[in-house]
């Protein structure tokens, strides 16, 4: 994670201190003296290192992924599609707020 991306996170878990904040992330490798620190400091959040096809998986989104040849990777926002559609499968699995 970048900076930014650290500020976010602490962000949702400083002001949310009880929530569960979950990340899903694809790569995202946390600093490794810093990201240990920060997760200690927040033990509410938990960062989840996933694979596509899990999170998609069970939703009528794993038909438009399983065809990405054709839908995804013709696209110049491949990106961005992905990430609205990561965002709407883990939304109508487990709920919560975007």
């Amino acid at each position: 994670f970048n900076v930014r991306q650290m500020c976010a996170i602490e962000s949702a878990a400083y002001t949310n201190p009880n929530a569960n904040i979950f990340v899903y992330s694809l790569n995202a490798k946390m600093p490794e003296k810093t990201g240990v620190q920060f997760l200690n400091l927040y033990k509410n959040v938990k960062i989840i290192q996933s694979d596509p096809s899990d999170i998609l998986k069970n939703t009528i989104l794993s038909n438009w992924y399983n065809h990405k040849s054709y839908l995804i990777e013709n696209s110049p926002f491949v990106s961005a599609h992905l990430s609205d559609a990561f965002r709407l499968a883990l939304l109508y699995k487990y709920g919560g707020v975007y």
